[in-house]
């Protein structure tokens, strides 16, 4: 499990906290072999002491979060308050890597629900979600490839190049 964010950034702090002391126990009673890792820069003194925890990592300033996602098994974003992760869920998301968060996390990027990603209010409702997922290995592959096709279509290159071309008029013939 994949938690990347600036971790001096109290929202995080406190999503990282919740993972690594609410969630991940949850989800480590039915899958004892589950891990967290915790990558980001400036990570507070708080989130260095998650690392003393059974089955978490951290990952101080990593230079690259490639090697990350490509080893994830999922993204749990549990954000209660601010915003700022919602690039990271396109991120997980461009990479194949199933995310699972808040609503709050992901709002404003139109997802949804049980197919582009899964999503909880609640600690226990994302770490059951989590279990539920990791034990449906059709579920996981379709919604690693769902979100895989919905990030690329609709937030990469090619998609931001058609907004600005329409933004711009330039897929106008009239003109």
């Amino acid at each position: 499990i994949l938690l990347v964010g600036h971790l001096g950034y109290e929202p995080n702090v406190d999503a990282a906290e919740r993972l690594a002391r609410l969630i991940l126990p949850r989800i480590r009673a039915r899958l004892p072999a589950a891990r967290l890792v915790l990558a980001g820069r400036a990570p507070k003194p708080v989130v260095r002491a998650l690392a003393e925890l059974d089955g978490v990592d951290l990952v101080d300033s990593p230079d690259d979060v490639r090697p990350l996602l490509a080893s994830a098994h999922l993204c749990i974003i549990p954000l209660a308050m601010g915003g700022g992760t919602r690039i990271k869920i396109l991120e997980a998301m461009a990479w194949g890597v199933p995310v699972i968060a808040t609503p709050l996390a992901a709002e404003g990027l139109d997802l949804i629900d049980g197919e582009d990603l899964l999503l909880s209010d609640a600690d226990e409702g994302l770490a059951d979600l989590a279990i539920e997922l990791c034990n449906d290995p059709t579920r996981m592959d379709a919604l690693r490839a769902r979100a895989h096709r919905t990030a690329w279509s609709r937030f990469g290159p090619q998609a931001i190049r058609h907004a600005v071309g329409h933004g711009l008029g330039l897929d106008d013939a009239s003109r």
